[in-house]
């Protein structure tokens, strides 16, 4: 039983670049929190520096073993997360908050991912110099969906995947 403790407690660092401020950081960041919700980054420049915790309002962009995650605020949909027990009427329960994102595409159309304390994973596209667009629920509850809206954002736009 110790064994175990001892074993996730363990640090899991990674080689990262963090961007603050418009200047990128060489370092490391401790991904071992993080398969789902992520409320803060571990950062440290090396092994044998002290670790610099960033939060979501530190306004931070974090490129970690090909994925990279970015601060924004964003607004979701807090209901159930088993999609079967929602309707078109069902009334959404909404938060707003400065959460991190992972970012999956880049360039003339972006699209991020938000996983929340529940684990329920959000979606959001975003076009350049555009608001960010929620996807999840929107689109499954229209009475006649269509589905051509987001086939078209992403094939007309040029966009890159993130590395």
């Amino acid at each position: 039983m110790i064994f175990t403790s001892a074993l996730s407690a363990q640090a899991n660092w990674h080689p990262a670049t963090l961007t603050i401020d418009g200047k990128e950081i060489q370092g490391e960041v401790n991904d071992r929190e993080w398969p789902y919700h992520i409320d803060e980054i571990s950062f440290r420049t090396d092994q044998g520096s002290t670790p610099t915790v960033y939060t979501p309002a530190d306004e931070v962009t974090i490129e970690v073993s090909g994925r990279r995650f970015v601060t924004r605020s964003v607004s979701y949909i807090t209901n159930t997360r088993d999609l079967a027990k929602l309707t078109r009427d069902t009334v959404f329960n909404r938060a707003t908050e400065r959460v991190f994102l992972r970012q999956y595409y880049g360039g003339a159309l972006a699209l991020y991912q938000y996983v929340d304390r529940l684990e329920k994973r959000h979606f959001y596209i975003q076009k350049t110099n555009a608001p960010m667009v929620y996807l999840e629920y929107e689109l499954r509850l229209r009475e006649k969906p269509v589905m051509d809206i987001l086939k078209t954002l992403i094939t007309t736009a040029t966009s890159y995947p993130i590395r």
